[in-house]
């Protein structure tokens, strides 16, 4: 290697210099590309949003001229309601609201104006919103598909590239496991922090809830008191909170997700159908950590016999 105007012994010295960081810096990878992670982590769930919003709006459009039994699709309650585009709807609201809150936290940090538990928060969301996202993105897909009957499958409309790119959402990045993984470690290096900024921004959000979601607020509210039992319970047992990860992440999106819609109903005019958006959401289990048993060393050994 030449670098032109130095001497040899120069070039010698900054060889060595450079050697000796990079051995400092040994073990300090991941914090040291932390940042641009949390960049990718958000743009992969800004894709994700997106993905589901964009094929929500081609199969809303195809239900108001596709006709099938002498009908349009919009007029059938199965094709509509129950199964696939309120269903649909519903999970895209979450999503984006989830996704721009973390957007609006990522926000005040590079502004400098993040308090210590937005920043907190931020840590804990940013691996919460990839892996929850993505997973939402790869169903909505596969159901969105399903509402074009056959010409989801035919590659000449372009639309089976939605479940195909939805794919890689939870995988680059950290997959499903391993970002869950990562909210442990979140929790753990913050001493807790991390949950207890989440549990005070549910709490604020949810202290003005209007007496029409008072019931989703009060189910919320419990399905975090149950999350926070779990966790506080276990948190010397390393394999069980290791085995409940997945399920601790979904609790907590799920969770966080709903308290931002009744916050975003309430600051919106009280919307009829912002509010029965709310009341869908909140019907699903929100804290999927209630069964203690499900993560025992017994329930864990007959998985592995199952399987192997």
């Amino acid at each position: 290697m030449v670098i032109k105007g130095c001497k040899k012994e120069e070039i010698g010295a900054n060889l060595v210099g450079y050697i000796v960081a990079a051995r400092d810096d040994l073990g300090k990878g991941v914090a040291g590309i932390s940042s641009m992670l949390t960049l990718t982590r958000i743009h992969n769930a800004v894709a994700a949003c997106l993905s589901m919003r964009k094929l929500l709006m081609l199969s809303k459009d195809y239900s108001l001229k596709r006709e099938a039994f002498g009908n349009r699709l919009y007029n059938y309650p199965l094709h509509v309601q129950t199964s696939t585009l309120a269903r649909l709807d519903t999970e895209v609201r979450a999503a984006t609201l989830f996704v721009f809150q973390a957007v609006s936290l990522l926000s005040k940090q590079e502004s400098g104006l993040a308090t210590e538990d937005e920043l907190h928060l931020l840590r804990l969301l940013t691996p919460l919103i990839k892996l929850y996202t993505g997973k939402q993105a790869m169903a909505a897909s596969s159901e969105g598909l399903e509402s074009f009957g056959c010409q989801g499958y035919r590659k000449e409309t372009g639309l089976p590239n939605f479940l195909r790119d939805a794919q890689v959402l939870t995988i680059w990045e950290g997959t499903t496991n391993i970002l869950s993984l990562d909210v442990l470690r979140c929790i753990s290096k913050s001493n807790g922090q991390a949950l207890i900024s989440l549990k005070n921004d549910v709490d604020n959000k949810l202290s003005s809830t209007p007496s029409e979601l008072s019931k989703e607020a009060e189910k919320l509210q419990m399905a975090l008191k149950s999350v926070l039992q779990f966790i506080t319970k276990n948190q010397e047992n390393v394999d069980v909170l290791t085995f409940a990860a997945r399920d601790l992440s979904y609790s907590l999106s799920r969770i966080y997700m709903g308290t931002l819609m009744i916050e975003h109903t309430a600051s919106c005019g009280m919307s009829p159908f912002d509010i029965y958006a709310c009341k869908r959401w909140c019907e699903q289990q929100l804290s999927l950590v209630s069964n203690q048993d499900q993560y025992s060393k017994q329930s864990s050994d007959m998985d592995k016999e199952l399987v192997y």
